[in-house]
């Protein structure tokens, strides 16, 4: 890449260049680093996963194996002059790129196990999972500490649900419910449940599970829908990955449809002052692009007229990043662990975090 074109960055402990000439984003290996490349105008990577293998690759290649969700093309433009990139299998999409390292790197790479998820270059959450009804659900049940967050989540929600309504909800609505995973979780509880989502294949997987909820494909700070007000909303995997300017207005379009002294239900899966996050950035990595810590989160519910009344943190007892995805979901002490460090004092850094906020 030419000197002009490389805007030079730190990442998980790499080193990362943006070559805006070719429209690529190229992190090298560096300790823990990871190797890839990719067309930015249709897909940006995220490491969901660990070193997989501390296995030794080609002097100047490195192997990847990815998920390449949301109809990410890689190659599409052709490889750049400096970098080929290019499918070696496309039932198992194996990607291996030849890069040519500067001299003093080491020419030795670790191999990741990365998943890839679409995203636009404009960086608005709501068209990141357009695309991904068809295999999200598996996507959670293969990313360890996903599998493990869900499975907690859906042990404790309907505990919660029957302490704030006894004798159950009038009227619930899932806001992003993707492929319908809280929904279900939480409609066997209610009277009435109603269900919105802006996209197309995760709502036609949610309907397949659950026939007896109203679902409505809608972006609910565009939409003038009538719905009415609910007793119950529900929000999670959402707060945590959208950007400020979309909290805001989701959190206000949410607020106007809850009935005074309703409930919002949310989750925060990616606190960046989660204790392996603290720890990992002490040892020189980076925990990713993550900013809603719970006083921020607190703030955002407070500004829109609502205070919270429970928090129940999971997976507090996770210290060190490598933790995260070496917890199987069942895991008998983990269920012990989860029990003992389960108090909301330990909210703050908990690495995900169920918030029950009322309407004042």
């Amino acid at each position: 890449m030419p000197p002009n074109t490389r805007q030079h960055l730190r990442a998980s402990n790499s080193r990362l260049w943006i070559d805006r000439a070719h429209d690529c984003l190229v992190v090298l290996p560096r300790r823990r680093a990871v190797f890839c490349a990719m067309n930015t105008a249709s897909t940006l990577g995220c490491v969901c996963g660990a070193v997989a293998a501390g296995g030794r690759c080609a002097p100047d290649a490195i192997q990847i194996r990815a998920d390449l969700t949301g109809g990410a093309r890689l190659a599409e433009a052709g490889p750049p002059a400096d970098m080929a990139l290019w499918a070696e299998s496309a039932a198992a999409n194996r990607l291996t790129m030849p890069c040519h390292c500067p001299p003093h790197r080491p020419r030795r790479a670790l191999i990741f196990t990365m998943q890839m998820t679409s995203m636009q270059t404009t960086d608005d959450y709501r068209l990141s999972h357009v695309d991904r009804g068809g295999n999200y659900d598996a996507f959670l049940a293969e990313t360890p500490f996903d599998a493990y967050m869900a499975e907690w989540e859906d042990r404790h929600l309907p505990q919660i649900i029957r302490r704030l309504f006894p004798n159950g909800v009038p009227r619930y609505l899932d806001f992003a419910c993707g492929t319908g995973r809280i929904t279900a979780t939480i409609a066997p509880l209610c009277r009435e449940s109603v269900a919105v989502d802006i996209s197309p294949s995760m709502i036609e997987v949610a309907r397949q599970k659950l026939p007896g909820t109203t679902f409505h494909l809608c972006d609910l700070t565009q939409s003038e829908l009538e719905l009415g007000n609910f007793d119950l909303i529900s929000s999670f995997r959402f707060f945590g990955n959208a950007q400020d300017d979309l909290r805001e207005k989701v959190m206000h379009s949410l607020v106007e449809r809850l009935a005074p002294g309703g409930y919002l239900v949310i989750n925060n899966h990616r606190n960046p002052r989660a204790l392996y996050a603290l720890f990992d950035r002490l040892s020189g990595g980076d925990s990713g692009v993550m900013d809603l810590h719970l006083p921020k989160l607190r703030s955002l519910l407070g500004r829109h007229g609502l205070r919270i009344k429970l928090l129940q943190p999971i997976g507090a007892w996770m210290y060190r990043a490598r933790l995260l995805g070496a917890v199987p979901a069942g895991d008998a002490r983990a269920a012990a662990k989860e029990r003992r460090y389960g108090h909301r004092a330990l909210s703050a850094v908990a690495p995900d975090v169920i918030v029950v906020a009322q309407r004042r």
